[in-house]
């Protein structure tokens, strides 16, 4: 499947869910699409931007103005394939909100043999949203976030455009 199908894939089923949802029942999910951008020299030769999509289930909330979600995105590029899953803390302000977390990534990266090396490593994000207008209850966002990684070819920038549900 390539990068144009999977996004219309992607977007289509955020899109159903949306429809499904009642604005006096929020799911705590939220949904998002974006590019990632590399900052290490190896992976740049491979693609400046990749595809990243993600999703962040709601766990805990734990003050009116923080919470804690669950993350997992899928980055890729040829055969380079990361999949962090996080715990991140969320403090919001007004339409503004900041986050942070920590957890692991599952790795996929190519070797010089044409092999590929899949690993599990320590991995976070920090990162900055805004909640730009709502939609039926359903807040559309915009987030920039800086994924890290033990494995320093898969550290980099993401920019992203989401729903809540």
């Amino acid at each position: 499947m390539n990068l144009k199908a999977i996004s219309v894939v992607f977007i289509a089923g955020v899109t159903m869910l949306a429809n499904a949802q009642t604005a006096d029942k929020p799911i705590g999910v939220g949904a998002r699409v974006g590019a990632f951008f590399p900052t290490d020299k190896t992976t740049q030769n491979v693609g400046n931007t990749w595809l990243d999509l993600g999703i962040d289930f709601d766990v805990k909330k734990l003050t009116p103005s923080a919470s804690l979600s669950l993350s997992l995105d899928y980055g890729y590029r040829e055969s380079y394939r990361s999949l962090p899953l996080l715990l991140n803390y969320k403090v919001k302000r007004g339409s503004i909100y900041l986050l942070g977390g920590v957890g692991i990534n599952f790795n996929k990266i190519p070797q010089t043999d044409g092999s590929t090396s899949g690993k599990t490593n320590f991995a976070y994000d920090l990162g900055i949203g805004y909640d730009v207008s709502t939609n039926g209850g359903a807040p559309i966002f915009i987030e920039g976030r800086f994924f890290g990684n033990k494995q320093s070819e898969l550290n980099g920038f993401g920019a992203f455009i989401g729903i809540r549900l």
